[in-house]
This record gives structure tokens, sequence and C-alpha cells, in this order.
């Protein structure tokens, strides 16, 4: 990944000296693609700069949802991940995955060890 700095040398160095690109590319040690790349993204947006987070989806639980896991998790240091998705089905109306939950609790750092058979009665 090219840093930023080197980015906008590169856009002016081929605006002020109109240096030819594989000239550009050698003296900055990058290949031509990314000479073209960059210029390219200068024209398309007027900044050399990338913009916005890398590729990949976007996040599904935002920062709001992570604190109201952590307070759910501080509540009850025991809950099954199916429980934690009901409720977060009815606070935000949307539908999580078992899944999406066990990595957020993971990522919360919550150690939801083994439940025990007898639990699940309790709670109905």
């Amino acid at each position: 990944m090219i840093d930023p700095a080197t980015r906008r040398l590169i856009v002016e160095d081929y605006l002020r000296h109109d240096a030819p690109i594989k000239e550009i590319a050698a003296r900055y040690n990058v290949s031509l693609a990314s000479v073209t790349r960059i210029l390219a993204q200068y024209r398309r947006t007027g900044s050399p700069d990338r913009n916005g987070p890398g590729p990949g989806r976007p996040r599904r639980v935002g920062p709001e949802a992570e604190a109201l896991f952590a307070r759910w998790a501080c509540e009850d240091p025991q809950p099954t991940q199916a429980e934690m998705a009901r409720r977060y089905v009815a606070e935000f109306g949307e539908p999580i995955s078992q899944q999406t939950v066990s990595a957020l609790l993971r990522k919360l750092g919550v150690n939801r060890g083994a439940r025990r058979a007898g639990r699940r009665g309790a709670s109905e």
C-alpha cells in the first residue's frame, strides 16, 4: 500500500513536471500500474487519496448495538446466542444470525462458558 504522502508527491510530480509515468514509477519505487491508478483516482475525484474503507461487507452491528450487547451480557452473564439474537430483533427490528452474535460477544470479551441443561426451562 502506498502511503498518502507518496500518492500526493506522485500527482504533484506528474502535474508540475509532466514527467513520463515510467519515470515517476521508478523515482518512487512503485509499479507503473500503481502510478496509473493513482492518477486515474486523482482525475476522477480530485484527490490522490484512497476513498473510504476497503472492500468488504458493511458492518451489520454498529457501535450503538455493541454497547447494548455489552450491557445485556453484564445483566445476564450466560445468555445464549439465540436469546441475544431475539433481543436484538426486538430492539432494532432487523434479524441477526447467531454466528454474528457469537462473533460480537467474542469481540467484547464475553466468556459465555457452558450452559447448564436445566437453565433452558427456567426462562420459558
